[in-house]
Order: structure tokens, then C-alpha cells, then sequence
């Protein structure tokens, strides 16, 4: 899990090197995922988890999207699939045989400014397993997540 803001600053790097700057360069997915999940909590502190939960299509950019699982590790938001909602996700494996709740709960917990896990998860439209990411972090007793795909 540490070496991947490494593996995407060298990537970053590459890309920077073999194109033009933009004017106004835009965010890459880590950045992006990190920034919609700080704005998540921020709402979370100003207006509660019950408004978050309430308004979570909000925190949707395409197919980047916040969730929210309790202090259990259940799903208490989720803008994409609603048959998750309430589901624990201790009962959900990735595809090699990994619960998804303990390792984000734990990233949450012990770090008050958010974290990166690793998981594999079966991409939307499709039944590829491809290796995904979430930044995730803690505010009162909920965890609050956003995650990309890496192919």
C-alpha cells in the first residue's frame, strides 16, 4: 500500500514530461478521490452524517463517488448501488478472498488525515477484477470513502 503515491507521482511525472501543460492542469483520480472525500467530511462536520448520508449524489463526479459505512463497517451510504445499503461489508470479499471493511476501518481509525486501500473489485459493466483504490477517513464514528479504479 505505500509504494502507490509513489507509483502515481512517477506516472504523474511521465504524463507531465510527454505532454504540454494545460493552462489549468487537471486533477488526477488520487487528487481527485482525496478532495471529494475532504469535502464529504467538511460537510459531515458543518451539517452532520445524517445530512451527508442524506445527500450523498452529491459527492458523485462521474464514476467517482463518496461512500459512507458506520463504525461496524456498514454500508450507511452509497450514491451508486443501493442494494449495499445496510449491507456489512465484512460480508463482502474482494475477488482474492479480502474483506473490505477491516482494512479501511483500521486505515480510517489510525489516520485523522485519511488514507489510501487497496482491494480488487469487480469494475461496473463488466465482471473484470480489477485492483481499486479508496481514500478514506474517519469523522465521529463513520468512515467516509471515495475510490478509482486501476487497470
Amino acid at each position: 500500500m505505500k509504494r502507490f503515491p509513489t507509483f502515481f507521482a512517477a506516472v504523474a511525472l511521465a504524463c507531465a514530461a510527454a505532454s504540454p501543460v494545460p493552462a489549468e492542469p487537471a486533477k488526477s483520480a488520487p487528487e481527485r478521490a482525496k478532495a471529494m472525500v475532504a469535502a464529504a467530511a467538511a460537510s459531515a462536520e458543518e451539517h452532520g452524517i445524517e445530512h451527508l448520508i442524506q445527500h450523498i449524489q452529491d459527492f458523485r463526479d462521474g464514476d467517482l463517488y463518496v461512500f459512507v459505512l458506520d463504525a461496524d463497517g456498514v454500508v450507511a451510504a452509497h450514491p451508486v448501488s443501493q442494494k449495499l445499503v445496510g449491507m456489512p461489508l465484512n460480508e463482502l470479499l474482494d475477488p482474492d478472498g479480502r474483506q473490505l471493511n477491516a482494512p479501511m476501518l483500521k486505515v480510517a481509525a489510525s489516520n485523522p488525515q485519511g488514507g489510501w486501500v487497496d482491494y480488487r473489485w469487480t469494475k461496473p459493466g463488466t465482471q473484470e477484477a480489477v485492483t481499486k483504490f479508496s481514500y478514506v477517513v474517519r469523522r465521529g464514528e463513520h468512515t467516509i470513502g471515495a475510490g478509482i479504479h486501476w487497470e
